[in-house]
Order: C-alpha cells, then structure tokens, then sequence
C-alpha cells in the first residue's frame, strides 16, 4: 500500500510540473535578451517565450519577441506561451495573444520598436492620445518590429 501511495505522489508531482508553461522571474541587469543579446534593464518593455517543455527565451524589447517569433517560425501554437509586461504595471505578465499593444515615437524602448503592452480598460485610449500611439492586436505586432 505505502509504494502504491508513494508511486501516485510522484505521478501527482509529474502532472503539476506538466501544466502550461508560465512566465519566470528576469534577472534584471545580468541577462541578455535572447534576440539581440543586449541586457535585460527595463521591465517595461520585457516579454518572456517559455515552450511546452518549459524552454524559456526572454526578451528586452516586445519588439524583439515578434522578431523571434518571425525569424524562427515557432509558433505558439505548438504548445507553448508568450507573455508580456504590462507598461502601467511593470513586471505584471499578460498574456501575449489578449494584451493590447501600442507603438509610439514617444518612448524610447530597448530596441527602438515604441512599442509597449496593456491590459486594456479606459487608461488605453487616454495613453494613446497621449503618446500619440497607434493601436494594435497581436497579429499586428510582427510587422512593427525593427527602428521607427
């Protein structure tokens, strides 16, 4: 009985280290983005790739996210998730694919994409006025990668 019960916690441990993959802690000022190898400094701006088995890419710039993914050819679909950092709350992760993207001139991001992440609600529409933002979705986003 007691291998019988020792042999489902294992089982019960394998599971839970099976779930969707999830967004881990960056390393602020010590490593590098894993698109353009600069370091990590900037929250704001940091997005995170992590495969269904648990692979994690971290990147700087949103904008160098969408390049890897465009470069690569990885898809999400494939089982694993991005995530980005919302700019009003830095370091919070928001699912890359229901975020709401704006690019701007206004900021200056890592690699120069201007582009920055939200969760949505009111305060969009008021910071792009402000920032003289355009509004995009997900499926936008590989096309505004690269220097404005």
């Amino acid at each position: 009985m007691r291998a019988v019960l020792h042999l489902a916690a294992i089982g019960g441990l394998l599971l839970a280290g099976c779930g969707a993959p999830r967004p881990f802690a960056l390393d602020l000022g010590h490593e590098p983005c894993d698109h353009c190898h600069m370091t990590l400094t900037d929250t704001r701006f940091a997005a995170e790739l992590v495969t269904r088995t648990g692979r994690e890419f971290r990147f700087d710039d949103i904008g160098c996210l969408a390049a890897f993914l465009a470069d690569s050819g990885w898809l999400l679909a494939d089982g694993g998730a991005a995530w980005v950092s919302d700019f009003q709350h830095p370091g919070h992760w928001l699912r890359s694919d229901s975020a709401i993207y704006l690019r701007t001139a206004a900021l200056h991001t890592p690699m120069a994409s201007g582009v920055i992440a939200l969760a949505g609600g009111g305060p969009v529409d008021s910071l792009a006025a402000a920032l003289a933002a355009t509004r995009l979705d997900w499926t936008g986003l590989p096309a505004t990668t690269g220097p404005r």
